[in-house]
């Protein structure tokens, strides 16, 4: 008879060691830096206070590293660690070959706009009610590669295509800042998901780009599909207004983000952001969002003011978010003031 104790233990120590192996791979690297692109370090973090429960909070101690391995390859990792006596944990480690246009490692897939953008640069504190539903609360990593080519056409437009270790909700990191997998969800589930994006950017006169992105992920019991879009007016590297949006929808299956649903369930969800970055100190924005379950017969929709100020320079924001929000107990509003920071290069304030 087979012991599943022993079998959970084996493939959990399987895991562990993959993600070992990755971080020491990583750090060993760094030894083969070229001087003249030496290995740099940051570190950043937050503090807030919530209306919802009238306490401070923080999402911990992020640290950010990377380092050029060779003249095209470049090494980041990014490892967080919650400032209540958690596990320190891995968002993203990876190489990544910019002339091949390959990346390797533990990462963010590149889907959408939002899945691979860090919290500490978000301006909005955090992702859009809809995004988190689907990617969950901090963004969709896995294991794998990824691929890019170039369509030759007049415009920039590249294809992307990733084979990755797990899909889209698998793992439970809806509560607290856990970037762990789930084991036990990830091994009950053969195969790999593979994801393929076609990004086009248009120049419209001399300061305005149009970004149309297009998505879609299959493997491991899920199948979603889904658009970005963006449009930005940029006067100067401070100056400029933008409007972007996406929109997905897809096949969760039996579990989501440690949430059981039926084997037929349809998620669908979008947002649309509006925001202004009227100078290097200021920036004020919109955003409206929306999800649906379709067997479930429910839906809800969270709208949002954000804005925040960079007193001087971009290693220091503050943070405001004023939100009329349907995952509050009371359906009310509630408001997010933040503080965020940061010691290195890699900063939380983004142009």
């Amino acid at each position: 008879m087979l012991n599943l104790g022993k079998l959970f233990i084996v493939r959990s120590s399987n895991k562990n060691l993959m993600k070992n192996i990755l971080i020491i791979t990583f750090f060993l690297s760094l030894s083969l830096a070229q001087s003249d692109k030496p290995f740099s370090i940051s570190v950043l973090s937050d503090i807030s206070f919530s209306s919802t429960d009238s306490s401070f909070n923080s999402s911990g101690l992020e640290l950010v590293a990377m380092s050029h391995l060779r003249p095209n390859v470049m090494a980041m990792a990014y490892l967080h660690t919650p400032l209540d006596g958690s596990q320190s944990t891995v968002e993203e480690v990876y190489l990544n070959f910019m002339i091949s246009q390959f990346k390797l490692g533990y990462f963010r897939p590149d889907i959408g706009i939002q899945n691979k953008i860090h919290k500490h640069t978000l301006n909005f504190i955090s992702q859009p009610n809809a995004i988190a539903y689907l990617f969950g609360s901090h963004s969709w990593a896995s294991l794998g590669f990824t691929f890019k080519r170039n369509f030759p056409t007049p415009w920039e437009s590249k294809l992307g295509v990733s084979l990755l270790k797990n899909g889209i909700g698998e793992g439970d990191n809806s509560k607290g800042h856990s970037h762990a997998i789930s084991t036990t969800s990830i091994d009950s589930i053969d195969g790999f998901s593979s994801l393929i994006t076609i990004k086009n950017q248009f120049k419209i006169l001399n300061n305005k780009t149009l970004s149309l992105g297009l998505n879609h992920v299959a493997g491991r019991e899920k199948e979603i599909s889904g658009f970005d879009i963006k449009f930005t007016d940029r006067t100067d590297q401070f100056i400029s207004w933008f409007i972007q949006s996406e929109f997905f929808l897809g096949k969760i299956s039996n579990l989501h983000h440690g949430i059981a649903y039926h084997p037929d369930e349809i998620l669908t969800i979008g947002y649309i952001m509006i925001g202004r970055q009227f100078n290097q100190k200021y920036h004020l924005g919109l955003i409206v969002d929306n999800w649906s379950y379709k067997l479930r017969r429910s839906q809800g929709t969270s709208i949002s003011i954000y804005g925040d100020y960079a007193p001087s320079g971009d290693d220091l924001v503050f943070r405001l978010k004023l939100m009329k929000d349907e995952q509050i107990a009371f359906n009310g509003f509630n408001g997010i003031i933040e503080m965020s920071w940061a010691l290195g290069s890699h900063r939380p304030k983004r142009y």
